[in-house]
């Protein structure tokens, strides 16, 4: 069963679809795209990307300068984001509310892009959470009994003298048959390198394909099961009393 919450920690949500380098990336294409978003994303901003590319032969090196053009699109609140690039197409919310808003936003820009660049075939789907977990006036900054799930600290009992601890980081990756998983987590201190002020804890879900992925459709479908796959982990990693500051939605 999946949990709904009144509030969440979620600081960034991210779908990232990987391709390689589209043909016809020009204004006059990427005027068709906005117009077919710009209904909930009119604001456009243009960047100039410098990318090196440094070979070696014979001992010798060389590098190779070129510019990219990158399109932000952004939606009157600038928290809704779609950066469209040569390579790949990003989807960033920095105020998530639910799965089902950010998937119609991820649904648009994909099936927009994929209606002028129909030729295109994924190399790498990726969906991340980052989950930054702050309690605004409890100093006891190491004790996250009940919060976190106990198997997510027991490294800091290491410690001789957990209070002088300035941070607290750890990375798993799991290697499933289709996807990767890359979790990282821990007491991430926003004022480091100094000792803990706060009380934080982050945790990092991205989930990426392995395999090219050429329909819109089984994109959107991958996009679901890493959703629903995250979902699982996070309420592994947090305790009753989270879920009660977070507010359960019954």
């Amino acid at each position: 069963m999946t949990m709904k919450y009144k509030k969440n920690f979620l600081t960034h949500v991210i779908c990232k679809i990987d391709f390689p380098k589209l043909e016809k990336y020009n204004a006059e294409t990427l005027k068709t795209f906005q117009q077919l978003i710009k209904e909930h994303f009119p604001v456009i901003q243009e960047i100039r990307k410098i990318v090196i590319e440094q070979t070696v032969s014979e001992g010798e090196s060389t590098q190779r300068k070129t510019e990219d053009k990158v399109y932000l699109f952004r939606d009157k609140t600038d928290k809704e984001i779609i950066q469209l690039e040569p390579t790949s197409i990003i989807i960033e919310y920095l105020l998530y509310k639910n799965f089902e808003e950010f998937y119609e936003s991820v649904k648009l820009a994909i099936e927009c892009l994929f209606k002028i660049y129909p030729n295109i075939i994924s190399t790498r789907i990726g969906l991340r959470y980052v989950n930054h977990i702050e309690i605004p006036g409890d100093t006891q900054f190491l004790k996250w009994d009940g919060l976190i799930n106990s198997n997510l600290l027991s490294s800091i009992k290491f410690l001789k003298v957990p209070e002088k601890l300035s941070q607290y980081a750890g990375m798993m990756e799991l290697n499933e048959d289709e996807y990767t998983l890359r979790f990282q987590y821990g007491i991430l201190n926003s004022n480091y390198p100094s000792t803990l002020t706060k009380k934080e804890f982050d945790l990092d879900y991205d989930y990426s394909t392995k395999n090219s992925i050429e329909k819109v459709s089984e994109i959107l479908s991958t996009i679901r099961e890493f959703n629903t796959k995250i979902t699982v982990i996070f309420e592994n990693s947090i305790e009753k009393s989270l879920r009660e500051i977070m507010g359960v939605i019954e």
